[in-house]
């Protein structure tokens, strides 16, 4: 039984075993199935607890003012740990921006039009439209395995409360 690279869960097989069998026939001390179930022992609780937690995402569209860069990202929760960042940078951008892993990211359009901005420790890579100069997203400096989408281009999500929107310090980083 295998499934796809990434993050991303795709086999029906496996989503049906996920949520078919409660997580209270596994055995807590040893993650495997209990042999009164009469089943092979397939994969640990954590495995399934994570597979649980990755079929629950939902995949949103994002883009440029412009349409021609696109972008898609899968996530959990898209409203919750939304955050400004207050590094000099950000501060003059003003935007509200969410963190996911990067391979819950994806470009889908306009590569070959997205201008990029390093600076400081020249770690952090921010992507704007050539066209629009819309900045889209950026790969973080404290943790490069997380990309950065500005929230405000997500198609048909509403922004949250500003009272929910977290600050990030980034000025003592700069």
């Amino acid at each position: 039984m295998g499934t796809s690279a990434g993050f991303f869960c795709s086999a029906n097989c496996i989503q049906n075993l996920i949520f078919a069998v409660p997580t209270s026939a596994l055995s807590a001390k040893s993650g495997h199935w209990h042999s009164a179930c009469q089943m092979p022992k397939l994969i640990d609780i954590g495995q399934i607890l994570k597979w649980r937690k990755c079929l629950k995402m939902k995949t949103y569209a994002g883009s440029c003012h412009c349409q021609t860069v696109k972008f898609e990202i899968s996530s959990n929760n898209i409203s919750e740990n939304v955050y400004r960042c207050d590094c000099s940078l950000c501060q003059k951008k003003a935007i509200a921006m969410k963190a996911e892993h990067k391979n819950r990211f994806r470009l889908t359009a306009g590569s070959d039009q997205l201008s990029s901005y390093k600076w400081n420790k020249m770690i952090a890579e921010h992507f704007f439209c050539k066209i629009c100069g819309i900045y889209t997203h950026h790969k973080r400096r404290r943790d490069p395995t997380q990309i950065c989408i500005n929230f405000a281009c997500l198609d048909e999500v509403e922004m949250p409360p500003e009272d929910d929107i977290g600050l990030a310090d980034g000025s003592s980083h700069d």
